[in-house]
């Protein structure tokens, strides 16, 4: 299996028609995996969780939104025994009540609308840098050799206060784009231990004013092991949110 870092964007992508939406169904159906390990920036734990539930709840983790959203529904499976292994693998204590945060669904939900490959969550942790992350992707690499596709779920330009929010596809603003160019030319020629520090790239405590979005990107370029970070897809929202897709295959 291939392992993708896909940049998650706004809730309400759950209920808009977009490009994204239509990417990831044409690509997860190419895809028939055993299960999903998702890594989402909306579960962020001290020490490592990994979720247990044979069938987990759906987190509505957001406010103020169209009620349409609270309304979704996406009853998959989860995966006990990918659960055990992966708390093995890294040492998580296994969560049977954690449900799936919508960093997590709505990735799942465009994927795979059918809800018919399981899925569990593993957490990341506050108190551990992106390089430690990093770490923690190496450590799941056999996943993808046994047949779990590892999801890593975030954004590399997330900052809410930038956003557009009344046009999706505003134009999008010349220091994101700085940032996003200056982070991949140094991933694609150097790997993603060259780009571990966001604030060494123009922008950069603009573009990550938090970790918890960025942090994803390592664990599943970690779990790529030594392949090449490729992009396969690229879009903005709202002027500022980066929407792109990259597979380690």
């Amino acid at each position: 299996m291939p392992t993708i870092f896909v940049s998650h964007g706004s809730p309400l992508i759950a209920v808009e028609e977009d490009a994204i939406k239509t990417f990831l169904q044409s690509y997860g159906s190419k895809l028939k995996p055993k299960a999903c390990l998702v890594i989402s920036a909306h579960w962020e734990t001290i020490d490592l969780m990994v979720s247990g539930a044979e069938h987990p709840d759906l987190i509505y983790d957001f406010y103020g939104f169209p009620e349409a959203l609270y309304e979704i529904k996406y009853p998959v499976s989860g995966e006990p025994e990918l659960a055990h292994k992966v708390s093995e693998l890294v040492g998580a204590k296994v969560d049977d009540s954690r449900g799936l945060d919508h960093g997590a669904w709505v990735v799942m939900k465009m994927l795979f609308p059918d809800a018919d490959v399981p899925v569990v969550q593993l957490s990341i942790s506050s108190g551990h840098d992106a390089e430690w992350h990093y770490k923690l992707g190496k450590k799941l690499r056999q996943l993808r050799e046994e047949g779990y596709l590892v999801v890593a779920s975030g954004g590399l330009v997330h900052n809410l206060r930038t956003l557009q929010w009344n046009n999706k596809k505003a134009p999008v603003s010349s220091w994101s784009k700085k940032f996003l160019n200056a982070f991949e030319t140094m991933l694609f020629e150097q790997g993603a231990l060259s780009v571990l520090n966001p604030n060494s790239f123009p922008s950069g405590e603009r573009a990550v004013p938090t970790m918890d979005h960025y942090t994803p990107f390592f664990v599943a370029a970690g779990a790529g092991g030594e392949l090449k970070a490729k992009k396969i897809y690229d879009d903005w929202h709202y002027g500022t949110l980066s929407m792109q897709i990259y597979e380690w295959k």
